[in-house]
């Protein structure tokens, strides 16, 4: 796993600081797409996922 030369803790810094961007978009539409991008930001929250997303954006309705 580790290249000869490089330590424990440069391997363990080096892949530390690899940290996957996750974002969560709703798209445009309406009061519908309000609510339906209420439900998953819900849902993910009950998963701990959104503690893990870097960014959230709506798009027209979704955003209200």
């Amino acid at each position: 796993m580790y290249s000869k030369g490089t330590s424990d803790k440069t391997c363990f810094f080096y892949y530390y600081f690899q940290v996957p961007s996750i974002a969560v978009l709703g798209s445009g539409g309406g009061f519908r797409a309000m609510v339906s991008l209420s439900g998953v930001l819900c849902a993910l929250k009950d998963m701990s996922v959104l503690d893990c997303t870097m960014y959230t954006a709506g798009l027209s309705g979704s955003a209200w």
